[in-house]
């Protein structure tokens, strides 16, 4: 008994030193400092870091291509229809100074002869009466001194009256021959410009009254265009004025390019899309000129896009179509790298690039999309690549 008495106090002293110990250990050990969690990173960001330029304005608009002087040719006498310009037809370009046209000038030209034989026999019956009046003449001034006569007999007494009537006879016949050679003349008629031919009503042999349509034509050396604008870039196109040129403008057609210029501008905006109408002269739009030969001819009915040379817009920043938020605002990020958003007011807007006025020191415009981000958020710019 004394002997397992023994041993259970052995055992309990050596469980309580080893306690003993295990608390020494705790005691003399520090505890485990805790890590702080990691802070998170700033969204990633691109912006426009640009600097406020003078810009040269391109407006975008679009139109279709017309005639700038179409005209109906009507013939200013009637008869038969003797032949027509080899080019007259649909397509056809006729120079300028040619006929386009003759009318059979036979009866005109009797009409000449006619009047010519007039005019002779006019010129003849006035001689003769210039005779009369001569012998009238020397007879009265022989009676002078026997008769008295007065002023209005001596007028009758000198044939005065009848060579008022001769003389008068004789314009007339002046003025017939006048008239018929200006009606032999019309029987051919040409234009001083060149034309193209839009349609031909009339074939060589017809009888024609006067001004019955033979055909029409347009002026092929300019056409005209006429775009739509927004009116509030009004202000920055000028028209031709004398010589003074219009806006330059570059019209683009299947892959061409063809030079114009502002002409006109109409008072009054479409009932439909309440856009300005800006009408543009194109030069050579069929291509006729040796420097426009290699270029396919411009077609009366084409729908063009085109560029406006609007002027400078001096001291402005020129971002993104996409940056400008509902027209007017912009997410920005400033110079302590915080997210802002400004009004702004576009100096203009086109189809791809917005003009503003210029930011303050550092700012720089957000390029990225903002989304899930808020005004005043901390952002890290991302470098360019």
């Amino acid at each position: 008994m004394k002997h397992s008495a023994l041993i259970r106090l052995l055992i309990l002293g050596a469980v309580a030193a080893l306690a003993a110990y295990g608390v020494m250990q705790i005691l003399d050990t520090d505890p485990a400092p805790r890590k702080k969690p990691a802070e998170p990173l700033a969204p990633l960001v691109r912006v426009l870091d640009a600097q406020a330029t003078n810009h040269t304005l391109r407006a975008d608009a679009h139109g279709s291509v017309s005639a700038a002087d179409q005209l109906q040719i009507r013939p200013q006498v009637g008869g038969q229809l003797l032949s027509l310009h080899p080019n007259f037809e649909p397509g056809g370009v006729i120079p300028a100074g040619e006929n386009l046209f003759e009318i059979d000038p036979t009866d005109y030209e009797f009409a000449v002869a006619a009047a010519e034989a007039a005019i002779a026999k006019a010129r003849a019956e006035l001689e003769i009466e210039q005779g009369k009046r001569k012998v009238a003449a020397e007879e009265l001034r022989l009676l002078e001194g026997s008769v008295r006569i007065d002023q209005s007999s001596r007028s009758l007494a000198l044939r005065a009256p009848q060579l008022k009537q001769v003389r008068a006879e004789l314009m007339r016949a002046q003025n017939q021959l006048e008239q018929a050679r200006t009606e032999l003349a019309r029987t051919k008629a040409a234009l001083p410009y060149d034309v193209v031919v839009l349609s031909r009503a009339k074939v060589p042999g017809e009888i024609l009254a006067a001004r019955d349509s033979i055909g029409s034509v347009a002026r092929a050396d300019r056409f005209w265009v006429e775009l739509q604008v927004a009116p509030r870039l009004l202000s920055r196109l000028h028209p031709r004025d004398g010589d003074r040129a219009g806006a330059q403008v570059t019209l683009l057609h299947q892959g061409q390019r063809y030079p114009a210029e502002v002409t006109r501008i109409r008072a009054e905006l479409s009932d439909n899309s309440r856009m300005a109408g800006v009408l543009a002269e194109v030069a050579d739009p069929l291509g006729k000129l040796p420097a426009n030969s290699e270029r396919a001819p411009l077609l009366i009915g084409s729908y063009v896009e085109a560029e406006i040379d609007a002027g400078i817009l001096p001291d402005s920043l020129a971002i993104p179509r996409a940056a400008l938020q509902d027209n007017q605002r912009i997410w920005l990020v400033d110079k302590q790298d915080v997210l802002q958003v400004r009004h702004v007011e576009p100096l203009h807007v086109g189809a791809e690039t917005a003009y503003i006025p210029r930011l303050n020191a550092g700012e720089r415009v957000l390029l990225s999309s903002p989304s899930g981000l808020v005004p005043g958020s901390r952002v890290r710019i991302q470098e360019a690549q």
